[in-house]
């Protein structure tokens, strides 16, 4: 085994892993982690609806420590962050539209759908044979608990916005 070479654990059957497939793992969820800051940044700054606002934040601050998270992770294993290393380019398309949107980001809906696909993409690296170990724990010990919160806190705000006639007011440009 080379000394770029991750070996699992023996609960873990999946073999061996490189760290660079472990650098680009984590690469790749801090680009979406931060990315829905951004969003998150954005759709508090769009309401004024105090409930609506703060339940938000406390979102856009999960989001935070998760990329404080995988930031970390990537140096332990000796990795540096997409925002350091042009090769990663910009966020995925996806993200970009939904930024550039502001009826999605203003959408509860469609926030707590982008937190539910990514509660099953950790779900779904967490039942793989082929992730590293150093990720699955970083997913079950952190990011998997922080994407649960958000989304009760997302359903909970659903909820306001269901009992109120017109749950965003927005500030004038």
């Amino acid at each position: 085994m080379n000394s770029r070479t991750l070996r699992h654990a023996p609960s873990d059957t999946a073999g061996e892993t490189t760290i660079e497939d472990c650098i680009h793992f984590c690469n790749g969820l801090l680009r979406e982690e931060v990315a829905m800051v951004r969003i998150y940044g954005r759709a508090t700054r769009a309401t004024r609806r105090r409930p609506i606002s703060e339940g938000l934040f406390k979102v856009q601050a999960a989001h935070e420590r998760a990329v404080d998270l995988l930031r970390t992770k990537l140096l332990d294993v000796g990795g540096i962050s997409w925002e350091q290393d042009c090769r990663w380019g910009e966020i995925s398309e996806e993200t970009a539209d939904f930024q550039e949107d502001p009826a999605l980001v203003l959408s509860l809906d469609a926030l707590q759908s982008r937190e539910e696909r990514a509660l099953e993409r950790y779900t779904s690296v967490l039942e793989s044979e082929k992730r590293m170990l150093g990720c699955k724990g970083l997913i079950r010990a952190e990011l998997l608990p922080l994407t649960r919160r958000s989304i009760d806190i997302l359903h909970a705000l659903s909820a306001v916005e269901r009992s109120s006639v017109s749950p965003f007011a927005f500030a004038h440009a």
